[in-house]
């Protein structure tokens, strides 16, 4: 079968086809609308200056009674660009075959023509506004046609009640007005789309400061969040009940949830394959018919072969039209050809044997983003749709593999302490930080210096990382400012990371430079001569107490040399201090 991601991205890419296979119903007007074959020469100047391109998509996968819409844009050459009213006009001023075009200038200007015009079966378009549109998508699928007059842009909405599970080609054909009456053929495309009574969806899986969020590596003890995402564009499932079954493979049991996020730790390292299957509980109306399909009477009626034979239509499947607000649509039947033979044998409960059908009851679907996973298949054979309660059951299952690794589980700054300033030319002050973690070892750290808000960072510094086995490493952070910072520390390796907060409040000490230490002798030398000052004054205002007589030495003793005055100085004494100030004699 076709997983949902393979199936995505086929079902979105330009898939072109043999133009010859693109056959008219008998009531074709071949002169308004002309079909040219595979090849055909026309085609190269079908559109003036260059080739007009198309991006057809769908999106399919569909669940059976849900609405599929496909989507096609025309692509004009480099060269030209569309109006949002639609109108072609160049997009500078250029010369094309000596003929000189100004930018805004209109590709095919409008004919002014009133006229509402037809489809190709003669259908009158029915849209209110007087202006034709300039576009004709005549769509072709299960052996019917959609006919839509829109613009450069246009989709087609069709259900699919009652129609058998498998893969189908959806084939358009894109016609231009060039006046009245008459359109003309820019090309072909086609592109595959599915029914399935599977559910697609998708599931993601997240984890907090998981490193790398695609490779399936998880870390031990931290939950994982599981998401599903269902694939519902027409909205079919809105009014349902889902309920999620998880099994998340470690023997912990089944979850049953109805939320499309759960969450899981897994206390163990390993390999596990956690899977979940949904439900759908859809109420169908006890039978009543969808508004948005239409019965068609099956017709049988030759056709306009390419090769001018007969053929006979078969009887067609029911289906509608749902075309845009505003747009003209008609539907039509066909003849059965063997472009659609998918169809055909799916009534009859065969298969065929294409490399792009999925068997049915067997499509799956699968992670979008990891084809390591793989899809479980809950086969649901064609059981009869129609309950006592009116509910229509539908299930979808996925599965999917990851690892479950050791990682660094936490980080913790358990200690900072200032170190004392080294002899540097620049003011700065250093911080060891002192950091220890659980689990794994980390390979890197990196520590960013923010403001006191831990908003705007100052600084940001990563080294490989050298813990102790016991995970504890010192990192030492300089500072040239003071004041108070955010430390931001986080540790990392190949599967995970953790990280720790704290503020440190600094403050710039005295540095020991050279002109510090100049500062500071000239400060003791003048300290020195204040001293000596103080000193002297002293000296100089002391007389010591003495005998009056007529001595003429008497005198000598209070003369004090100098270098015992630095010397008393030095030792904080002062002259004449080492001997009593009176000296006791007898009178």
């Amino acid at each position: 079968g076709l997983s949902f991601h393979t199936y995505f991205m086929l079902t979105h890419m330009f898939l072109p086809g043999p133009r010859s296979q693109f056959t008219r119903y008998r009531s074709w007007n071949s002169r308004m609308y002309p079909v040219w074959k595979d090849g055909d020469q026309r085609f190269r100047n079908c559109w003036f200056g260059g080739e007009v391109t198309f991006d057809l998509k769908n999106d399919a996968p569909t669940l059976t009674g849900a609405r599929a819409t496909f989507n096609i844009n025309l692509n004009f050459p480099p060269n030209q660009t569309a109006l949002p009213d639609g109108q072609v006009v160049w997009a500078q001023n250029c010369t094309i075959n000596g003929q000189q075009y100004q930018e805004g200038q209109a590709v095919y200007p409008d004919q002014g023509t009133q006229s509402n015009g037809v489809f190709p079966d003669g259908t009158p378009f029915s849209r209110s506004q007087n202006k034709k549109p300039s576009y004709v998508f005549v769509w072709k699928t299960w052996g019917r046609y959609w006919q839509v007059a829109d613009g450069p842009s246009s989709s087609l909405t069709i259900g699919t009640d009652n129609v058998p599970l498998g893969s189908y080609n959806m084939e358009v054909v894109i016609y231009h007005s060039r006046g009245k009456d008459t359109f003309i053929p820019l090309g072909y495309a086609s592109t595959v789309f599915a029914i399935t009574d599977q559910i697609p969806f998708t599931m993601s899986l997240a984890q907090v400061n998981d490193v790398n969020q695609d490779d399936q590596n998880f870390i031990q003890n931290r939950a994982i969040a599981f998401n599903v995402k269902l694939h519902d564009p027409s909205q079919y499932l809105n009014g349902a009940d889902i309920s999620f079954s998880w099994d998340f493979g470690d023997s912990t049991g089944t979850l049953i949830s109805r939320e499309t996020t759960v969450t899981h730790t897994y206390l163990t390292v390993g390999t596990f394959k956690p899977q979940v299957v949904l439900m759908a509980s859809i109420s169908n109306g006890c039978g009543n018919p969808t508004a948005d399909t239409t019965p068609l009477a099956a017709s049988v009626q030759p056709a306009e072969a390419e090769n001018g034979e007969a053929v006979v239509d078969t009887e067609a499947v029911e289906v509608a039209s749902v075309a845009p607000a505003g747009v003209d649509a008609a539907v039509v039947p066909e003849e059965q050809d063997p472009a659609d033979t998918a169809a055909a044998a799916a009534e009859a409960d065969v298969q065929p044997a294409e490399e792009a059908v999925a068997a049915e009851g067997e499509v799956q679907a699968e992670v979008e983003t990891d084809p390591a996973q793989v899809a479980l298949v809950v086969a649901k054979r064609q059981a009869p749709e129609l309950t006592a309660d009116c509910m229509v059951y539908r299930y979808g299952s996925l599965a999917t593999s990851l690892d479950v690794v050791q990682g660094i589980e936490s980080v913790e700054i358990v200690q900072m302490s200032n170190v004392v300033a080294m002899a540097t030319e620049l003011d700065q002050n250093a911080v060891d930080v002192t950091i220890t973690c659980q689990g794994s070892l980390p390979s890197e750290v990196c520590t960013v210096i923010s403001d006191a808000d831990c908003i705007t960072p100052v600084a940001t510094i990563c080294n490989a990382a050298t813990p102790s086995p016991d995970c504890q490493m010192v990192l030492r952070q300089f500072f040239n400012d003071s004041g108070v910072f955010c430390i931001n520390v986080s540790l990392t390796n190949d599967v995970s990371l953790a990280m720790a907060s704290a503020r440190v409040s600094v403050t710039l000490a005295s540095s020991g430079s050279p002109a510090g230490t100049a500062a500071t002798v000239l400060g003791v030398m003048v300290l020195a001569c204040v001293v000596c000052c103080i000193g002297l004054m002293r000296f100089k205002q002391y007389q010591p107490l003495r005998e009056d007589h007529g001595d003429s030495n008497g005198g000598s003793s209070a003369v004090t040399s100098v270098p015992l005055m630095l010397w008393n100085l030095l030792s904080r004494q002062s002259p004449g201090e080492s001997r009593p100030l009176l000296q006791g004699r007898i009178v």
